[in-house]
């Protein structure tokens, strides 16, 4: 049996494609060797992982009502709109806050956690190191096959990974954040470039 899309040909290989892309960001299983697929098809996959499931699943990730939060304040921005509109209505800048803080706080440890990998398996390629760091962030279950080779240290950090994505980033912000006696007031607005 063949463990790469190199072998397969016409619907074999859409169906497998297909099949992998959506277990990227649910259950992690596998009809490929994850360790012989290209580095173009690793970072489409990192990039799935990331993004994860749909809020309410059991999945992981930053969810995909985040990513498109976060896609629909960029459209927004862009063409000038002062409020952000969805489907005729209007979403609230505390929702896109706590979505924006999501996206941040995962993308902050997930690149720490790489760092962190790179600095106790500095042998083992970077591509792989950060396909580990998010599927363990995203509880996905893909590995290239590096995972024994890891050292504890390693492993470790994958573990604390696998519970912080487990856990979700919003609720562990939360529970490190001190809540303000009060914010009944405003200060005056700043202007500052940005870009």
């Amino acid at each position: 049996k063949n463990n790469s899309l190199a072998g397969q040909k016409g619907v074999e290989s859409v169906i497998t494609s297909i099949f992998q892309s959506v277990t990227t960001r649910t259950a992690g299983f596998n009809t490929v060797d994850i360790g012989t697929l290209s580095s173009t098809i690793l970072l489409i996959m990192i990039f799935l992982m990331f993004i994860g499931a749909s809020s309410g699943s059991t999945g992981g990730g930053i969810k995909t009502s985040t990513f498109a939060l976060i896609f629909l304040s960029a459209w927004s921005t862009i063409r000038g709109k002062q409020q952000l509109e969805m489907f005729r209505h209007t979403i609230s800048f505390d929702l896109l806050n706590k979505a924006l803080t999501i996206f941040l706080f995962a993308s902050t440890f997930c690149l720490l956690g790489t760092i962190a990998l790179s600095v106790t398996d500095p042998e083992i390629n970077i591509l792989s190191l950060v396909f580990e760091e998010v599927s363990a962030f995203a509880t996905v279950g893909l590995s290239t096959g590096i995972t024994a080779d890891l050292s504890v240290v390693g492993k470790f950090i994958l573990i604390i990974t696998m519970f912080i994505g487990r856990t979700g980033p919003l609720t562990l912000a939360y529970s490190l954040s001190r809540r303000a006696a009060s914010n009944n007031y405003t200060f005056p607005s700043a202007h500052f470039m940005v870009g």
